[in-house]
């Protein structure tokens, strides 16, 4: 969901997978590291084909898996 200005969708319902970006920081303390552990709480929503129409945006096509 896309409701946060920071964070746009990519794809999803093209294919089997959702690409998204966002931002992100780093804690002062862990600014030298060259990686951060980044978690993320996702909630995901299946629905059938002829559903999905009611549920995408417009511009997105529904795929059959």
């Amino acid at each position: 969901c896309d409701k946060d200005p920071q964070t746009t969708v990519i794809e999803n319902g093209r294919s089997q997978r959702g690409r998204f970006s966002f931002e992100v920081f780093r804690f002062v303390k862990h600014k030298n590291q060259k990686m951060s552990t980044v978690f993320l709480h996702c909630v995901t929503k299946l629905c059938r084909a002829d559903d999905c129409p009611f549920l995408m945006p417009v511009g997105f096509e529904a795929t059959s898996f």
